[in-house]
């Protein structure tokens, strides 16, 4: 994990000397669209409220496998990891379910 955005350790990330930086200030009743898998921090410059939605459908819902099982399995046994990874992988049958909801 990248512990710090501003001062970067290029030794263990050398690929972030690369990133290109995108810049914005947002106002009251602006929208930001961050796709899925890109990375992203935020520096709250005033007092304020911020809303933040994720969304798991068909167009990402293979990249939300790994990602979900590593961090709920973290701490379990292999067996618990398989039936884990087996789980959410049937669930993502109906991903297009969620497609037409949302």
């Amino acid at each position: 994990m990248l512990e710090d955005v501003e001062h970067p350790d290029l030794m263990r990330f050398p690929l972030f000397a690369q990133a290109t930086p995108i810049r914005c200030e947002l106002h009251p009743g602006e929208t930001l669209f961050v796709p899925a898998g890109w990375w992203h921090t935020a520096r709250i410059l005033s007092p304020s409220i911020t809303v933040s939605a994720n969304t798991a459908n068909s167009t990402n819902w293979q990249q939300l496998v790994p990602d979900y099982c590593a961090y709920m399995g973290s701490q379990k046994s292999r067996l618990y990891n398989h039936a884990l990874r087996l789980q959410v992988e049937m669930l993502g049958l109906l991903a297009p379910l969620l497609d037409w909801i949302y």
